[in-house]
């Protein structure tokens, strides 16, 4: 799953570069449902973050902001244009 989810954050890094036209910082975290997650340092370099879904809100919102609300909608549009084939 870890490297997974950081081919991942290099594939979408790469792409929202190519058609946004600028660097695009992509941090992967995997999730595990169920789980009991203790957050530790790693001794791996690994980019991916391991963090429990249920606080994955708080996680995240610890910190100041990365992107502007100009470049989150362009990103959120650029995504929705990509997976508007996925159905549930």
């Amino acid at each position: 799953g870890l490297e997974q989810a950081e081919r991942n954050a290099i594939w979408l890094a790469a792409m929202l570069q190519v058609e946004m036209g600028g660097n695009v910082l992509v941090t992967p975290y995997l999730t595990l449902p169920g789980w009991w997650v203790e957050m530790k340092p790693s001794r791996d370099s690994r980019q991916c973050q391991v963090v429990n879904p249920k606080a994955l809100s708080t996680f995240l919102s610890n910190g100041a902001p990365i992107l502007d609300q100009g470049q989150i909608a362009a990103i959120a549009h650029r995504l929705e244009a990509r997976c508007r084939d996925v159905g549930y």
